[in-house]
């Protein structure tokens, strides 16, 4: 539908439901107004609601490789299931990395 006949239709409409209470000539400003005002496109918001860096996982291969892979296999240990992981010396990893950062535990 083009311009013309999007303006006729809302021009119409508002002539039924105002029963002349204002001019014609008003109506179809207003009709015109109206089709202008949705007819323009809109820009979206330059935002972006994330905070940080890129997540972990939509990091391109090569980069999340880059340090030998080491990276990967911290973000596999930390983010799994407790019945997932191994233990050492039967130990949870949170209280090894404790001991390991204390030095008590090499």
């Amino acid at each position: 539908m083009n311009r013309s006949q999007q303006v006729t239709e809302v021009f119409h409409e508002l002539r039924r439901s105002i029963d002349g209470q204002i001019s014609a000539r008003d109506i179809l400003a207003a009709a015109a107004s109206i089709v202008e005002l949705m007819s323009e496109e809109v820009e979206s918001p330059r935002y972006d609601l994330r905070h940080g860096g890129l997540p972990f996982e939509n990091w391109a291969v090569d980069v999340a490789l880059a340090d030998g892979g080491w990276r990967v296999m911290w973000h596999e240990m930390h983010r799994g299931a407790r019945w997932m992981r191994d233990d050492w010396d039967g130990m949870e990893f949170e209280e090894r990395d404790a001991r390991i950062r204390m030095g008590v535990y090499a």
